[in-house]
């Protein structure tokens, strides 16, 4: 008897817990999808995972240039270092890590590629008397492993 009635006591907490868990649950999402029409709404909010257009002039963006120009620079067969002249489209995705598409003026520099030595973009000077160019970039960066993989997707003569 003791034992039936602690099993009954058991099934009834159960219940109750999964009947207090399934209303939170839903309470929780219909705040979510209150907030979320009004964010969509207003426009304040991304989709999460989706592209976010950013502002070009972002100083975290901007701190990221030199690197991901380093990393261009590397793949291009080019003798001169390209340097950036300004950064004319960006957006981010949320992946695992974060994923931007830019596009990039860029120009060839005065600095030329010295396997012995390492070049700071800061420091070179446009070499005169070439058209500049606009670089598409994908690059994904994972800042806390200091990863970053830039990928070319295409290039145009201004």
């Amino acid at each position: 008897m003791l034992v039936t009635l602690l099993l009954f006591i058991g099934v009834m907490a159960f219940i109750h817990l999964k009947g207090d868990k399934e209303a939170s649950t839903t309470e929780s999402m219909t705040h979510i999808h209150e907030e979320s029409k009004t964010d969509m709404i207003l426009g304040q909010v991304g989709l999460m995972g989706g592209w976010e257009e950013r502002d070009p002039k972002d100083e975290e963006i901007l701190e990221l240039l030199p690197s991901i120009l380093m990393k261009v620079n590397e793949q291009s067969n080019d003798e001169y270092h390209l340097i950036p002249i300004k950064l004319l489209n960006v957006s981010s995705q949320v992946v695992g890590g974060m994923k931007y598409k830019m596009d990039v003026q860029v120009a060839r520099s005065e600095c030329k590629k010295n396997l012995e030595m390492k070049v700071d973009l800061k420091n070179c000077k446009k070499l005169k008397g070439q058209s500049d160019q606009v670089i598409t970039v994908e690059v994904f960066e994972r800042p806390w492993e200091n990863f970053l993989l830039v990928e070319i997707l295409e290039t145009k003569e201004l």
